[in-house]
C-alpha cells in the first residue's frame, strides 16, 4: 500500500488494488467484440473460441480463435477475443501482440484499447494502463469500465488532482456508484480540502446509508480536522455497518486516544490483534506513545 504525509498519526483509509502481478490475482472483466468475417468456418470457429472462453476453458478458446484466424486474418474482433483468453492465460506478452493487432487493424474499436489498459494494469505498467483507459474512453466516452480503471489507477498512484476529476466524470455517467463517490471524498481528504470533503462525505452516507468505507473517509477527514467526538460517532457507525473494517477500528482508536480514552483505544487494540497484527502493533505503538513517521496509510 502506498503512503502519503499529511498528519501526525496514522489515518487508515481505503484499501486499493495494486498494479502487480501474482499467482491468486484476478483478471477484471475484459470486453469481447464482435467477429465480422464472413468467412462461415472462421465464424464457427470464433463462435466456438467464445463459448469456451465464457466457460472458462481458456486454452481451448485459444485454440479455436487461432483456428478463426487462420482463416480470417484481418478481423479485428477475433484478435480482441483472442488477446482476453491469453490474457486469462497470463501469457500477457502475446495477449497485448493479440490487441495492438486488433488496434492496428481497427483503430475505432474502443474494446481493445480498454483490455490493454487492464492488462498494462496488471502488469504494473500504470502510464501504459493510464494512456490506454483514455484512448478507449476518447472512442467510447459510455464505456464504464474504462472511466473506473481509469479513475482507480489514478487514485492509487495519488494522483489526487486527476483521480477526483476522474470520479466527477464518472459520476455524471454514474450517480448512484457508492464506491466512486467514497474515491471522490478519498481524493479531497488527499488533497486536504477537509471542508469540501466533509460536507461531500456527509452526502455520501445520506444517500448511501449502508456504505461502510464512506463513514470511514469521513471520520479519517473529521479526525484531519480535530473533530474527534463527531468522527467517534461516524467510525462507530462504519463498524456498526461493518465490524470487520480494520481501518475503521484503528481509526476509531485514535480518535479515543485524541479524547484521552486510551482504555476503550486498547478494546480496539485487542480486537485487531485477531485480525490484522501488523495494524494492531501500530496502534499499540501509538497508544503507548512510540514515535510514528506522520503519515496516512493508504
Amino acid at each position: 500500500m502506498n503512503r502519503a504525509r499529511t498528519s501526525n498519526i496514522w489515518l487508515i483509509a481505503a484499501s486499493f488494488v495494486c498494479c502487480t502481478v501474482n499467482a491468486s490475482a484476478q483478471i477484471p472483466s475484459l470486453q469481447t467484440e464482435a467477429f465480422t468475417s464472413s468467412n462461415e468456418e472462421a465464424r464457427a470457429h470464433a463462435r466456438i473460441g467464445l463459448e469456451h472462453d465464457h466457460a472458462g476453458r481458456y486454452p481451448e478458446a485459444v485454440a479455436a480463435y487461432n483456428r478463426a484466424l487462420g482463416l480470417a486474418p484481418n478481423d479485428a474482433g477475433l484478435y480482441n477475443n483472442f488477446g482476453n483468453a491469453l490474457a486469462r492465460l497470463r501469457r500477457y506478452n502475446e495477449a497485448i501482440a493479440a490487441l495492438k493487432c486488433a488496434v492496428k487493424l481497427n483503430p475505432s474499436l474502443a474494446s481493445p484499447y480498454f483490455n490493454l489498459g487492464v492488462i498494462y494494469d496488471q502488469t504494473n505498467r500504470p502510464a501504459e494502463a493510464i494512456s490506454a483507459f483514455k484512448r478507449a474512453i476518447v472512442l467510447n466516452p459510455k464505456l464504464i469500465d474504462a472511466r473506473i480503471g481509469l479513475c482507480e489507477l489514478h487514485l492509487t498512484l495519488e494522483q489526487n488532482t486527476e483521480a477526483l476529476a476522474c470520479y466527477q466524470d464518472l459520476l455524471i455517467l454514474t450517480p448512484s456508484d457508492a464506491k466512486a463517490q467514497t474515491n471522490s471524498g478519498i481524493a479531497l481528504v488527499r488533497l486536504k480540502r477537509y471542508k469540501a470533503a466533509i460536507a461531500f462525505l456527509r452526502e455520501t452516507t445520506r444517500r448511501f446509508p449502508a456504505h461502510a468505507e464512506a463513514y470511514n473517509i469521513l471520520g479519517n477527514a473529521l479526525i484531519e480536522t480535530k473533530r474527534y467526538k463527531e468522527a467517534l460517532i461516524v467510525l462507530a457507525q462504519a463498524l456498526e455497518l461493518d465490524p470487520s473494517h480494520e481501518a475503521a477500528r484503528f481509526n476509531l482508536a485514535l480518535a479515543q486516544l485524541a479524547l484521552k480514552n486510551r482504555a476503550a483505544a486498547l478494546e480496539q487494540y485487542t480486537s485487531l490483534r485477531v485480525s490484522n497484527a501488523v495494524l494492531a502493533q501500530k496502534l499499540y505503538e501509538t497508544i503507548y506513545g512510540a514515535q510514528l513517521s506522520s503519515a496516512v496509510r493508504k
